[in-house]
């Protein structure tokens, strides 16, 4: 789980409402009040209502993070148990059972111990390949079954799954947060900086600088900004925070700034220089980016917004009005009646053929919706006290952006389109194919239409779908989903018995679109 001190310490989940029921997913014992159930902010878990053994120890029914004293390592183990309780993770054992929660939980313990023991503290962005293969042969090392190696293992590689650019964020949140004044006064500017290099020196990694120098920073005007002959640009800003000195500090002092040209000299250049790993994709075993400096940090937030608003507008099938009104908080969370599935909804507004001022409604949504959410809500926290509006959906190109409305909403659309064409596809073969030998325009209505055929092609699902999307009558969602002259419900029926629906759809579905 990448997450910097800076985000942990407060005890703050950057993926997780601290009043997240930890059994939702989980069937509960009959008569067990939704209400006393244990919450994510909660430092005691108890897990019974989930076990139904009648053998099972009273021990192993709770588990406890109290006596875990760093909040870093608390708040980890806690995303960590959660997540396994709740999510599908990409492991054969499937979901962690609430009877296996303690043993997983002290499997943990031991390998943050083990990470701690070799740095001095505990930190998921020191968890690389040479601690996974140290922590392998301490594990062989003990009298330990070899077929339960594999199980020790376990707690070390799914730290990983929680999002890099969160991570990011926390960290240069923490960078320009953190007070230097004591510090400058105990050592000098030179003696900082020469430490700093060292540190860089000893792990192998270059010096910052700009991943874009088009786009630098303009502390301190163009001497902070200095070029060298190859054309690279060092990110003095990034310096003066890792470093904790004042930027223009670092160009005023001929023999510090010599010695940051020097250095860069002999360590050579590091795209973007901030400490959070990157992930490596499953595909090919590499980072899916070069680090990140403060521009691309905030290229890449903006890009997560626009993927979390792409999910809520096509899951939903919300109208954009109703996707930006969303507030924090808006996720709504509940039991079914036999406490066998959770349901998920989004507290919203509608304003077609209400109130000027809107309508509140709930539009029901699946786990990927959720965790857009969530992750929009995220991205928005920092800005939110400079914006009068409340909203999740704050542009992050800059924090006095007020430009939101539809068409920025489109071209923000369109951008991720093409940053994914630049990531992962080529010109001849684009992530998003091409429609007669033209890239696709996007826009907003089409997610709601594509969602809204879907949802007609089930049984009864013109009703769901009427309910879903807010229409005055079941005869409105059936002809917004297509039962009008373009054909498209009456070739379905036609052709489904002949096992030709799914061409059909997707024929049908780029003819509407366009």
């Amino acid at each position: 789980m990448n997450q910097t001190p800076a985000a942990l310490l407060a005890a703050v989940s950057a993926v997780r409402n601290m009043n997240d029921i930890v059994l939702g997913r989980m069937k509960i014992a009959d008569g067990v009040p939704v209400e006393t159930l244990s919450r994510f902010g909660d430092d005691i878990w108890d897990l019974s209502p989930a076990i139904f053994h009648v053998t099972a120890r009273r021990v192993a029914r709770k588990i406890t993070f109290a006596g875990i004293v760093c909040p870093v390592e608390r708040l980890t183990a806690k995303e960590y148990i959660f997540a396994w309780l709740n999510e599908r993770l990409p492991d054969p054992a499937g979901r962690l059972q609430p009877l296996q929660a303690r043993a997983a939980l002290g499997s943990l313990r031991q390998f943050m111990g083990f990470v701690r023991d070799r740095h001095g503290r505990f930190d998921p962005a020191l968890v690389d390949q040479v601690v996974l293969d140290d922590w392998l042969a301490f594990q062989n090392s003990r009298p330990v079954l070899q077929t339960r190696v594999a199980a020790c293992l376990r707690s070390a590689y799914q730290l990983h799954r929680l999002a890099d650019i969160l991570a990011a964020r926390a960290e240069l949140d923490g960078l320009e947060a953190a007070p230097s004044a004591g510090i400058a006064r105990a050592t000098s500017l030179s003696e900082r900086v020469s430490r700093w290099i060292a540190g860089r020196w000893e792990v192998g990694r270059g010096m910052p600088v700009w991943s874009t120098p088009g786009r630098m920073g303009g502390i301190c005007g163009a001497r902070a900004q200095a070029r060298n002959p190859d054309g690279l640009v060092l990110n003095m800003q990034l310096i003066a925070l890792q470093a904790q000195a004042h930027p223009c500090s670092l160009v005023q002092n001929k023999m510090v700034y010599c010695m940051i040209h020097d250095a860069l000299r002999d360590l050579g250049p590091e795209a973007g220089g901030m400490d959070t790993p990157i992930s490596a994709l499953p595909e090919t075993g590499q980072p899916w980016r070069s680090r990140f400096d403060a521009h691309t940090l905030a290229h890449e937030e903006r890009q997560l917004q626009t993927a979390a608003y792409i999910l809520c507008a096509y899951l939903t099938g919300m109208r954009d009005g109703e996707v930006q009104a969303m507030r924090p908080g808006c996720l709504l969370r509940s039991q079914s009646a036999d406490g066998m599935t959770e349901r998920l909804a989004i507290r919203s507004l509608v304003f077609k053929g209400r109130v000027p001022e809107g309508e509140q409604a709930d539009w029901v949504t699946i786990a990927p919706a959720a965790r857009a959410v969530l992750v929009a809500e995220c991205l928005a926290a920092r800005h939110r006290p400079e914006r009068d509006d409340g909203g999740i959906w704050t542009v992050l190109h800059r924090a006095s952006a007020k430009d939101r409305g539809l068409p920025h909403v489109v071209r923000r659309i369109n951008e991720y389109r093409d940053n994914l064409d630049r990531h992962f596809g080529t010109p001849d073969n684009p992530v998003i194919p091409m429609v007669d030998d033209r890239t696709w325009v996007f826009n907003t209505r089409q997610f709601r239409r594509t969602v809204a055929w879907h949802i007609a092609n089930r049984p009864f699902g013109v009703i769901a779908g009427k309910i879903q999307y807010k229409h005055a009558s079941v005869a409105m969602f059936d002809g917004y989903a297509g039962s009008s002259a373009c054909g498209f419900r009456q070739e379905v029926e036609a052709e489904r018995h002949l096992g030709q629906i799914d061409d059909i759809v997707t024929h049908y579905e780029m003819r509407l679109r366009a």
